[in-house]
């Protein structure tokens, strides 16, 4: 699957805008079959980014059903008003990776177009977003605590815990200390380490995302 980034999405992700619009192009025209795949897609990708970015106050609250624009095409839109810049960062670096996963051998999907538009941002464009990602995801990181779950698998937890160092941060062994950020993909031992003094519950996507490290 190849993503695009294209020009309306500069205006998401610096805040001026408040609609993600994601267009994608399927492996074939669309059946039936493959229609009724896309119905609740967009939800289904609202739901799972507002389980698991548990920042206060933020989550989308509404998103479009997939339309079908051409045999072989759908767009969808999900709103972004209530996200922070971090947010709406980790939002976009999900959306690619969870159609990934959410595709079948039957169900493929060959483009993915981030922003919804036909125009391309150029390599300089590209480049100077990138420059600003790294200072925004940083931000909530230097001085901050870090705790990884013990669902975590040992190469990412080694791996993560040398990014969080490297980007300022600081990792704790267990949660018998301060910790602003527990690391976790499971919704349960998330909600226990709230209870037991987490400030916030992030899943290992977007501390990757926050640490600037990228597969």
């Amino acid at each position: 699957m190849r993503v695009f980034l294209t020009r309306p999405l500069l205006g998401v992700v610096q805040g001026t805008d408040d609609w993600l619009r994601i267009r994608g192009r399927m492996k074939g025209a669309i059946s039936p079959e493959v229609e009724q795949a896309l119905e609740g897609l967009s939800q289904e990708i609202a739901e799972k980014f507002n389980s698991l970015f548990t920042r206060e106050g933020e989550g989308v609250d509404y998103v479009s059903e997939p339309r079908i624009i051409m045999p072989d095409q759908f767009f969808i839109e999900l709103d972004v008003e209530g996200l922070g810049r971090l947010a709406r960062e980790v939002l976009v670096d999900m959306v690619p990776r969870y159609v990934d996963t959410w595709q079948t051998k039957a169900i493929r999907v060959a483009e993915l177009w981030l922003g919804g538009g036909d125009e391309l941002l150029t390599r300089e464009e590209q480049e100077a977003l990138k420059r600003t990602r790294r200072d925004i995801w940083r931000l909530p990181v230097k001085g901050q605590t870090f705790v990884f779950g013990s669902t975590v698998p040992e190469m990412t937890r080694i791996a993560g815990a040398a990014a969080v160092r490297e980007a300022g941060g600081i990792v704790l062994e267990g949660l018998g200390g301060e910790c602003d950020y527990f690391i976790t993909d499971q919704l349960d031992e998330g909600e226990r380490a709230k209870q037991m003094g987490a400030k916030h519950v992030i899943d290992t996507l977007t501390a990757r995302v926050m640490v600037g490290v990228r597969e």
